[in-house]
């Protein structure tokens, strides 16, 4: 999943360490309790909006793909 946000920072003239901070607090956090308890982000908040602009800057299908599942699996985890 880091190599393909990476892929995508790139493809959008982004630098990558610009979502490492991300990356690595998301990283701590994950020894601190139940992943599925600590989500953030769009699709725990159920923000289609940002949803379809974040698709949007995604060129390669299948990565559009994958973020489309994922994105659903998070908004259909109960509460």
């Amino acid at each position: 999943m880091i190599g393909i946000a990476k892929e995508i920072m790139e493809i959008n003239n982004l630098d990558f360490s610009l979502i490492q901070p991300l990356i690595k607090q998301t990283m701590k956090k994950i020894s601190e309790g139940d992943p599925n308890q600590l989500l953030t982000g769009p699709a725990k908040r159920k923000d289609v909006q940002t949803i379809q602009n974040h698709l949007k800057l995604i060129q390669n299908s299948d990565h559009k793909k994958i973020y489309q599942l994922i994105s659903k699996d998070i908004m259909n985890l109960e509460e």
